[in-house]
């Protein structure tokens, strides 16, 4: 496995989508194809990231580069990416973990299996209605009643990367017509991270903390993605100015 493999494909996938470059949007199906066929996943503590990056990767092309692909080709992406799917610690159906905290609260439902699921929905509903169903009883509601103590229950080190793919899913469904997939409190929660700054550039210490022993002292602490995401879905002015001060 080599991470630089999906951006590759995602970056040719991009372009054919903006510019049209059918051959490009036909390289990025054929990376794609060879890509999910001969990957091989190391098998090491996390590596469910990696794989839900992969299905991602699989559904962008999926979805961007449709009209290009063969009937053999579609089959062949579908097959591939529930193959994947079993493979992560969710598992699939994503029956698994917990929809609060650890690593069931993170990608695996609310970007990976629901993106897949959107890609594959014209030809097979199965992946879309199990990510959709799990987060609409489970992922939802707990997070609309944490929403409204205007914090993020995971403290301040796990707490902005989680938060990022609740925003992750409230951009994907708002594509499809859904918007305001949760409460509207969720646009305040990055604020907590702002009022606990300290002058050093660290945060106040909250809950499972690890980011003190990874940053080296003197550093300011990012979140730059939930930041950059947060601010253009609620068009918010404060988190916008902290994201470009932390963007590198």
């Amino acid at each position: 496995f080599n991470p630089v493999w999906n951006e590759v494909i995602q970056a040719k996938a991009l372009v054919y989508l903006f510019q049209g470059d059918t051959a490009t949007g036909r390289q990025a199906i054929q990376w794609m194809e060879y890509f999910l066929e001969q990957v091989v996943f190391p098998d090491k503590l996390d590596i469910t990231r990696q794989i839900g990056e992969t299905i991602t990767t699989a559904a962008i092309v999926h979805d961007w580069c449709y009209v290009l692909m063969t009937e053999a080709e579609k089959q062949l992406f579908s097959r591939k990416m529930k193959i994947l799917a079993v493979s992560m610690e969710i598992g699939y159906p994503p029956v698994k973990q917990g929809s609060v905290v650890g690593h069931g609260s993170e990608a695996q439902v609310m970007r990976d299996l629901l993106a897949g699921g959107i890609a594959l929905y014209h030809e097979d509903r199965e992946m879309y209605e199990a990510a959709a169903t799990r987060i609409i009883r489970e992922f939802i509601p707990v997070r609309n009643y944490g929403y409204l103590s205007g914090t993020h229950h995971q403290g301040d080190s796990y707490g902005p990367y989680r938060f990022m793919w609740d925003m992750f899913a409230t951009f994907i469904f708002d594509r499809m017509g859904y918007p305001g997939l949760f409460s509207r409190e969720q646009a305040a929660i990055l604020y907590r991270w702002l009022y606990t700054r300290r002058p050093d550039g660290q945060l106040l210490r909250d809950g499972d903390s690890f980011q003190g022993s990874q940053v080296p002292q003197g550093k300011y602490w990012t979140f730059t993605f939930p930041l950059m995401m947060t601010a253009s879905y609620y068009k918010d002015s404060y988190l916008k100015h902290e994201f470009l001060k932390q963007y590198a």
